[in-house]
């Protein structure tokens, strides 16, 4: 068993390093507060150790109560603290019933050491004191660690991982989540743990959880339950988390072709997430055999009503394993063109170059045709139509078109630029550029720059590009 005294300088000395450290960091009125509630835990400790009868001990537990309460009302009346409790609601009602609580207890404890009951007086004044701890390390505490991951997202190691980098308001998001669900667990534990009723309520809780429910032959409990749900939305968040990870910061380092780090993320997540299905089904009592005939039916039903689900669960299959699409691809279905940006087990994302996100079914990627323009390069033709005005030299025109595209480094030497004379047309001499570009995403701005810079050049060289002209005869 640990001496209380023990337990009472660690306290004091974790709460005077926790006022050291607010000092810089939050209002002078949170500052005041702890500095006011020192002194009345102070003055309470030295009347433990006085004799509690002595008048002495109850003149300094009268005049730390009086001179408490008199600073908790202007406190409460202010309400300043809560513009720190900005997360919740709940919090919010918490602060206020603590304050409510404590003025109550520190009147009680007033009228106790008035009348002599000095008894009541130091539990009433010790409870005060370690519900305060309690809501001290609950609230400043809490937005402590939150600065401290703030600031550690901010150093050069965590700015130099990609994974971290790209990811860092979601990570601070679940860490800030994570604190608040361990702070109130924390709250409601040593609460629980000050009032004396930490077993009657572990002896409920158990009883709670922990009775059978049967229907029929299956036997499961609520904890079951609990466990069930728990282990799926961690294996779920597991499986995400381990995917990012992978894609961004392992697989990427690897070298592997383009698509495959998401490939084989994707796979791995769905291997977490199917064995934490599996774990989580065998945790509510279901054996082997009851997953069998389950499964059995499940299979009944694919075979009438889930045909198109499961053909495009297969079609996921197909497509993650054989991979003649792969994110980022640049694919055109149905009229369509757009930009891989996922590949599901059921459906896959593509981005329109217009901004729509359309969600395509595996099975219509695997059964209907798709053009990929982007499976084995970013390479693509482009196709110029320019006609000059008759009289023009051909031969000049020629070479001027040549040169252009020679000169534009966004054309790829090889399959060589060509510049065709393709017909004499109604008013113009046409000629038919076809040059290539090994990047599919800017080849729109290549052909745009191409055109402007032959409309310079034409325009320094006096050629003329024509337009269609007619000759109307008016008849009198």
């Amino acid at each position: 068993m640990v001496p209380a005294i023990f337990l009472d300088i660690i306290s004091f000395i974790a709460v005077g390093v926790l006022f050291f450290i607010s000092r810089n960091i939050f209002d002078k009125m949170v500052v005041g507060f702890i500095k006011h509630f020192i002194i009345f835990w102070i003055s309470v400790k030295v009347v433990e150790i006085l004799t509690a009868t002595s008048l002495i001990g109850r003149t300094i537990l009268l005049i730390s109560s009086v001179y408490f309460l008199f600073w908790l009302f202007n406190f409460h009346k202010k309400k300043e603290l809560q513009k720190y409790i900005k997360n919740t609601i709940l919090a919010r009602k918490l602060l206020s019933y603590y304050l409510k609580l404590v003025v109550v207890l520190t009147l009680i404890t007033i009228i106790c050491t008035v009348f002599g009951f000095m008894n009541l007086a130091l539990y009433t004044s010790s409870f005060i004191v370690k519900i305060t701890l309690l809501v001290v390390f609950l609230y400043l505490w809490n937005p402590l660690l939150k600065r401290f991951f703030l600031l550690m997202m901010d150093e050069n190691y965590f700015k130099s991982r990609k994974f971290i980098y790209d990811h860092k308001e979601a990570i601070l998001k679940t860490i800030f989540k994570i604190i608040n669900v361990l702070a109130y667990g924390v709250f409601i534990y040593s609460f629980l743990t000050i009032i004396s009723f930490i077993k009657p309520f572990t002896n409920w809780f158990n009883s709670i959880v922990n009775n059978d429910i049967s229907i029929g032959s299956l036997t499961f409990s609520l904890w079951s339950i609990i466990l069930f749900v728990i282990i799926i939305v961690f294996s779920t968040f597991l499986s995400k988390v381990i995917q990012i990870f992978l894609q961004d910061e392992v697989l990427v380092k690897a070298n592997l072709g383009r698509g495959f780090p998401e490939t084989i993320s994707m796979l791995v997540k769905y291997l977490i997430v199917g064995v934490g299905y599996f774990v989580a089904i065998s945790s509510l009592g279901f054996e082997m055999s009851q997953l069998t005939i389950i499964f059995g039916a499940l299979s009944v039903g694919i075979g009438f009503g889930l045909q198109n689900i499961f053909n495009n669960l297969v079609s996921g299959l197909i497509l993650i394993f054989s991979r003649p699409i792969r994110i980022d691809d640049t694919i055109e279905i149905n009229n369509m063109i757009g930009r891989v940006n996922s590949i599901g087990i059921r459906s896959s994302n593509v981005r329109t170059f217009d901004g729509a996100e359309v969600i395509i079914p595996n099975g219509n990627l695997i059964s209907n045709e798709v053009i990929n323009w982007t499976l084995s390069d970013q390479r693509k033709r482009i196709e110029v139509m320019i006609g000059v005005a008759y009289g023009s030299d051909i031969q000049q025109v020629s070479d001027l078109l040549k040169t252009i595209l020679q000169e534009n480094k966004q054309v790829i030497e090889a399959p060589e630029p060509l510049v065709l004379f393709d017909e004499f047309g109604d008013s113009s001499l046409n000629f038919k550029l076809l040059f290539w570009t090994d990047n599919f995403g800017d080849w729109m701005r290549v052909k745009s720059d191409v055109l402007f810079e032959i409309n310079d050049v034409f325009a320094k060289e006096n050629i003329e590009i024509p337009f269609p002209q007619r000759d109307i005869h008016m008849r009198p």
